[in-house]
């Protein structure tokens, strides 16, 4: 008799199993959709970023072609200020650690020579 209560046993109890199992599988499946929609979700919002981003830019452009142009010109008034700081600083020792201080003179021999000892 002990041969026939264990299989009705064994048969609930795969029966059992089978039930946790179908309802994993649906839990999986639930699981893998939303995963699914949270990741086009990310997407969508990544595209539209790289969108504003891309317009907000083109926007800058002209303004930023201004600043460079604006650089450009201004460039060789900068660096004849410079030199003319570096060349007081050789003639004025008081002033050659400022100088060395903003790295204005890419020669730093010459204004130590001229540094009273």
């Amino acid at each position: 008799m002990s041969a026939t209560e264990t299989k009705p046993s064994e048969a609930s109890e795969l029966a059992e199993i089978s039930e946790k199992f179908s309802a994993l599988e649906r839990k999986t499946a639930l699981l893998q959709a939303a995963l699914i929609v949270v990741t086009m979700s990310l997407v969508f919002f990544v595209w539209v970023q790289v969108r504003r981003a891309s317009k907000d830019l083109d926007a800058v452009r002209p303004q930023l072609a201004q600043f460079s142009e604006a650089n450009r010109k201004q460039d060789p008034v900068i660096q004849s200020l410079a030199q003319k700081f570096v060349d007081f600083g050789r003639s004025h020792p008081d002033f050659t650690p400022i100088v060395m201080k903003y790295g204005l003179n890419t020669n730093t021999a010459l204004l130590n020579a001229q540094l009273p000892k």
